[in-house]
């Protein structure tokens, strides 16, 4: 199996103005991801504008933001369930910060941005 990406994933614009884009990658055929499930922490000051998606739906996904975590950090949080067990990469990006965290479906998985 080949890396998938799904939905051009989503942005989240917060009122400030910053936005985090969080992408997924699953091994697996598109066609066996039944669900994502991406969950964006971010600081405990920000508030949430709008979740972007550019593109088609592949996958039923659901997105959200809770503003929880100290000033300048983020965490994003997906869950991918799928009809197999495979290997999943989620990155995380505001402006030139990275971040990359690894799993498996049917699991959270994560990784921790540092602004």
């Amino acid at each position: 199996m080949g890396w998938i990406q799904c939905r051009s994933d989503p942005i989240f614009s917060l009122a400030d103005g910053r936005q985090v884009k969080v992408v997924v990658h699953v091994d697996a055929a598109t066609t066996a991801v039944t669900s994502l499930r991406f969950a964006l922490h971010g600081p405990r000051d920000s508030a949430l504008e709008r979740i972007l998606y550019v593109g088609p739906e592949r996958v039923p996904e659901s997105a959200e933001y809770h503003a929880d975590q100290p000033a300048g950090r983020f965490v994003a949080v997906v869950i991918v369930e799928a009809e197999v067990d495979a290997a999943v990469t989620v990155e995380a990006q505001l402006r030139s910060a990275k971040a990359t965290g690894e799993g498996r479906t049917h699991e959270p998985v994560r990784a921790d941005l540092i602004e």
